[in-house]
């Protein structure tokens, strides 16, 4: 998956027209318990990943979050 489809994925989850890397968490209305659930559900599904969501609430942006990703996304 390349990190384009990521983000629009992310986006999606979470209710967002887009997202860029430099969006702080905390001003995504969505990112929530649910959020962080739908987005957890979205790494097992999507990349194989297993991701704590203790790790996902502490990203403080959407960068963070593609950080956590990025072994899997394609350049």
């Amino acid at each position: 998956m390349t990190k384009e489809t990521f983000l629009a994925k992310l986006a999606d989850i979470l209710d967002e027209d887009t997202l860029d890397e430099t969006r702080r968490t905390d001003s995504i209305t969505a990112f929530d318990s649910m959020g962080v659930m739908a987005v957890i559900v979205m790494f097992k599904r999507d990349l194989q990943v297993s991701v704590n969501a203790n790790r996902l609430v502490a990203a403080q942006s959407v960068g963070d979050i593609v950080k956590i990703a990025a072994d899997k996304l394609e350049d």
